[in-house]
């Protein structure tokens, strides 16, 4: 009875409380809103900030609402913080006993931060998205403009065009913007299109609507679009040099990440006993698998995917492998013919190379076909000149190029006949979405009716970007070797530290129990053996990786399967060359 009253009348209290709690926020949260914004300029410089931000990024959302609720959100997290803390501390000798109350009153501290942190972030993470999209559609739709130009048809209708296209969102959103726009203010097309890109955050593709505007003065729009395709061809150019630098960054964060860090745990575990075995799991698996999805996002935002490979795993006898190879392994250890890490090794070894097996030929097939599409534009530019249309010139060079690019031409041959969509037959095919943007592109050229000229202009520029294609491929080669380097630096110092940790282990346990330190020696042999073990899969896990990164670079992650085999196998020599060193 006397432990109900208590706890009843705990309960009344925290009723009380979090009744009069909420009525002192809502009153200091008005009171302190009153006065940031009569007396501070801070809502009217988040309303600048975030005015472009909400709008070109479509979220539903008025600047002054959205700064408002923010901050209404702001000030009562650091309010009901402080009155939870207040709370914690009254009864803190009832709390502490109770894991639940714990975790719920962690929760309602860190809760209305991340809340906080998804409103301030929402807004920049989804113009930067609209900008990436931008950046990897700016080219071909510089080049919708310039063909749509050299007709003498209105940039405007450019524009349609992109917007109704499946393979230019970004330009379809800016589009659908502008007609709005358009719409409201009763304007015709060009003065849309010149009031709303004055505030665009996108500089370069600012630049490209401003140059459409200055059809309102009379100039030679297809001259100045095509000064701009060469504009937007070094900018491009620009990016790409960048990647480099990018490439360094990620190489020195990779080292901290899964060399660095990997090593200090395990150094600072055998001398100090600084992790228990939660603390370890963290550190050595998924603290470098959250950085993994950092690194990847990175690499996808920041270089240049014209190229990108669309691979998937198609039904294959193959497949049947996995389960088999899997099963005898299995087999093999339980019967103790092949150690735990052996075991693991050769787990992740069979089933990345299945898996490299599985995509290569495709894989090949789309390198070839983005090999050829500089030829195939060329040579349709060539017969253009001679006065045939685009699909007659595709019927005339077809037969030119290997299987793979024939076929696909063929049927975009067969499906112009037979009065297709184009877009559509090309959205089933698994290609390169350059080619897909090309020719759709090359579809509505033939339709409107373009110079030879201008065909000549856009088979440079794509044989440009093939260029460019190449370079990136040299330069992530280098990147490649990095990961090589790296997967054996890590397997050499796994190696000797598993080396350290059963030498000094010998040595504790040689010594006076009651003179030994304290360390993670004085740990049965056993405990010592699983530390080992974690250290070595942590390696694997690593070199993998590592591999994957170097071998898909902001690409399918599948592409990096042979790097990953390569780093796992690398990985796995060094670590046993280093404990084979021990005996000498």
């Amino acid at each position: 009875l006397i432990i109900f009253t208590n706890n009843f009348i705990i309960s009344l209290y925290l009723i009380i409380y979090g009744i009069l709690t909420i009525f002192l926020i809502n009153i200091i949260n008005k009171i302190l809103l009153i006065i940031i914004e009569k007396k501070t300029k801070f809502v009217d410089n988040l309303i600048n900030f975030y005015e472009t931000k909400l709008y070109y990024s479509e979220i539903k959302e008025v600047p002054y609402d959205f700064v408002k609720n923010t901050l209404k959100i702001l000030i009562s997290s650091l309010i009901s913080n402080v009155l939870i803390i207040i709370l914690f501390i009254l009864f803190f000798d009832i709390i502490r006993y109770n894991l639940i109350i714990l975790l719920i009153g962690i929760l309602l501290l860190v809760y209305p931060y991340i809340l906080l942190l998804w409103l301030f972030l929402s807004p920049i993470l989804k113009e930067r998205k609209i900008n990436s999209d931008l950046d990897k559609e700016l080219p071909f739709a510089s080049m919708v403009l310039t063909i749509f130009s050299a007709s003498n048809m209105n940039p405007y209708y450019a524009l349609s065009y992109l917007a109704k296209n499946r393979y230019f969102k970004g330009f379809a959103k800016i589009f659908l913007q502008i007609e709005k726009l358009r719409i409201l203010l009763n304007l015709n097309p060009i003065q849309a299109i010149s009031i709303y890109s004055k505030k665009f955050s996108n500089q370069e593709v600012k630049r490209l609507l401003l140059t459409a505007t200055s059809i309102s003065l009379g100039s030679n729009l297809y001259l100045l679009f095509k000064e701009k395709l060469r504009d937007i061809f070094k900018y491009v150019e620009g990016k790409i040099s960048n990647i480099t630098e990018k490439f360094n960054i990620i190489t020195a964060s990779q080292i901290i990440i899964f060399i660095l860090l990997p090593i200090t745990v395990a150094i600072t575990t055998i001398f100090i006993g600084f992790a228990n075995i939660i603390q370890l799991i963290f550190f050595l698996y998924i603290l470098p698998l959250i950085f993994s999805l950092l690194f990847s996002i990175i690499l996808k935002t920041n270089i240049p995917n014209f190229f990108f490979i669309p691979l998937e795993l198609k039904f294959n006898k193959k497949i049947f492998a996995f389960p088999f190879i899997n099963f005898v392994l299995l087999f093999l250890f339980m019967i103790q013919l092949i150690s735990l890490i052996l075991f693991i090794f050769l787990i992740l070894f069979f089933n990345l190379l299945i898996l490299y097996l599985l995509i290569f030929e495709e894989r090949r097939k789309k390198e070839r076909l983005l090999k050829n599409l500089p030829v195939v534009i060329r040579d349709i530019a060539e017969e253009i000149k001679k006065g045939n249309g685009v699909y007659q010139a595709m019927e005339k060079i077809y037969d030119r190029y290997d299987e793979e690019t024939k076929v696909l031409i063929k049927k975009i041959i067969f499906s112009k006949k037979l009065g297709l969509n184009i877009d559509e037959m090309l959205e089933k095919e698994k290609i390169p979405l350059i080619f897909k943007q090309m020719f759709t592109i090359l579809d509505e050229s033939d339709r409107i009716g373009v110079d030879s000229a201008t065909f000549e202009d856009i088979a440079d520029f794509i044989n440009k970007l093939e260029n460019n294609r190449r370079i990136i491929k040299l330069r992530s080669n280098f990147f490649g070797y990095s990961s090589f380097l790296l997967s054996l630096l890590l397997g050499f110092a796994m190696g000797i530290i598993s080396n350290v940790l059963f030498s000094l282990s010998k040595v504790f346990r040689e010594i006076n129990m009651n003179y030994a330190p304290s360390f993670i020696m004085t740990l049965p042999i056993a405990d010592v053996a699983l530390l080992t073990n974690m250290l070595h899969v942590s390696s694997f896990i690593n070199s993998i990786l590592l591999g994957l990164f170097s071998g898909s670079i902001g690409e399918d992650i599948k592409l990096g399967s042979k790097n990953a085999l390569i780093c796992l196998t690398l990985n796995f020599i060094a670590i046993n060359l280093s404990l084979l060193l021990n005996f000498f």
